[in-house]
């Protein structure tokens, strides 16, 4: 039992340590993904796309 314990904190510590790590690359990966649809597609719900991939 505590061995499992030891277990599902290790993995909640990493996740969201790998969270953390991972919002400034997302941030980047958006602005990106936002350039990059606006300018082949005008008008394309670029916003609603990176909304769905923050869910």
């Amino acid at each position: 039992m505590g061995k499992r314990m030891i277990g599902v904190l290790l993995l909640a510590i990493s996740t969201i340590g790998f969270t953390f790590l991972m919002l400034p690359v997302g941030q980047w990966l958006d602005e990106t993904i936002l350039r990059a649809s606006s300018q082949f597609i005008p008008g394309l719900g670029a916003k609603g796309y990176t909304d769905f991939l923050r869910w």
